[in-house]
């Protein structure tokens, strides 16, 4: 298993547990990050959509939030923290596809570009860069520190 892998792998099993301790939308942000990896989906993830979606084909839910386990306050605000929520579970992703992007002798520059093009513009260039220089990240994923070009710290 490449780091790439063992790195989403690692994840997953973060959102698993998440989700085990009741944490509703976990099971949503594995979903996203398989999906935007083609990786495949892990059994307690398929398990758990499975169980929602026979719910709610057989009409035992009235909702697929319902159907899912997905509660949200009324107070609560979509767009910030859809935006908060996604900047927080592609952070991976845009350090690992920038790593391999400069790994493979593309400028930071281009590799950043390249980057923010792959994420279909999810996340801006500025929290793509800072994501790829956070050194707390980058460790967590394995990546050295030599296959940075050389740029300031933040």
């Amino acid at each position: 298993m490449g780091k790439r892998e063992q790195a989403i792998a690692t994840q997953l099993e973060e959102f698993r547990e998440e989700h085990a301790r009741g944490k509703a939308d976990a099971f949503l942000r594995a979903l996203l990050l398989c999906l935007s990896f083609d990786f495949e989906l892990p059994t307690w993830l398929k398990d758990h959509l499975l169980a929602g979606a026979l719910q709610y084909t057989q009409a035992k839910a009235r909702t697929l939030d319902e159907a899912l386990g997905l509660k949200r306050p009324k107070s609560w605000q979509l767009q910030q923290s859809q935006k908060q929520r996604l900047s927080h579970d592609l952070a991976p992703a845009a350090c690992l596809v920038m790593n391999a992007k400069v790994r493979q002798g593309m400028s930071v520059e281009v590799a950043l570009e390249q980057t923010c093009a792959f994420l279909d513009g999810k996340l801006s260039e500025a929290t793509i860069k800072r994501c790829y220089y956070n050194k707390e990240l980058r460790a967590s994923l394995g990546l050295s520190q030599d296959s940075k070009k050389s740029e300031p710290d933040n």
